[in-house]
């Protein structure tokens, strides 16, 4: 089964995004009769069906990461692969600073621009506090695991 965007394209491991400086990322695919799936320098990519699952790797996003990158690989998703239902699984993040937070904000609202869903999920520990002290729980839509936000995004269309 071939992953396609919005736009009926073909979402291949060659048309995925390299690094800002134009390097390429390893990448391993994985193509079964379920979907797609690849790996960024952040994050494991699945796409099944209409929806891309997406779960970021690090356990902390801070200043230490090349966040640019990071904020980078969240907006081809919407700007070159015109994905429109996205899950972001949290679940091996432990730490994120202000400015991961603010890639996620800036994330979100390209995504409300392009009329897509953005979903986070399994958001836990010292991520779910730092998002519940900034009031940023009841700005995103979140989800408490995979097959929940799934239920999200299907009662948005």
């Amino acid at each position: 089964m071939m992953a396609t965007n919005a736009e009926g394209n073909d979402v291949t491991p060659e048309t995925l995004p390299g690094s800002l400086a134009g390097e390429p990322v390893r990448r391993e695919t994985l193509v079964s009769d379920s979907g797609t799936s690849y790996v960024t320098r952040f994050m494991d990519i699945e796409q099944l069906g209409g929806i891309t699952f997406a779960t970021i790797r690090q356990a902390q996003l801070s200043e230490d990461d090349n966040l640019e990158e990071f904020g980078h690989e969240l907006g081809l998703m919407v700007d070159k692969f015109h994905l429109k239902q996205l899950i972001l699984d949290l679940s091996r993040v432990q730490y994120m600073t202000s400015s991961a937070i603010g890639r996620l904000i800036a994330f979100h609202r390209r995504m409300n621009r392009e009329k897509g869903i953005l979903v986070l999920c399994q958001v836990r520990g010292t991520v779910r506090d730092i998002l519940s002290a900034s009031q940023l729980l009841s700005y995103f839509r979140v989800a408490d695991s995979r097959q929940q936000a799934v239920e999200l995004i299907v009662a948005s269309l």
